[in-house]
């Protein structure tokens, strides 16, 4: 979770249930962090990214669209 609304949708995703799970976050990039090296987001906006086996997915903006990302 990259962003401004890093905080609040990272308390969000913590709330439900996702098996296996991990969530790294930040309001900023830094490439110091694997899972953050070379993302990036808009200026006032959060992108949520899922990863798996070394890939990550187009960013969504919404965790209603990460969790059909995760059905899928």
């Amino acid at each position: 979770v990259l962003g401004k609304s890093a905080t609040e949708l990272t308390k969000e995703l913590n709330r439900g249930f996702i098996p296996n799970k991990i969530i790294q976050s930040a309001v900023k990039p830094d490439d110091e962090f694997p899972l953050f090296r070379g993302k990036s987001t808009a200026e006032n906006e959060t992108s949520i990214y899922l990863c798996a086996d070394y890939v990550c997915n187009k960013p969504v903006r919404t965790i209603d669209e990460l969790y059909l990302l995760l059905k899928n």
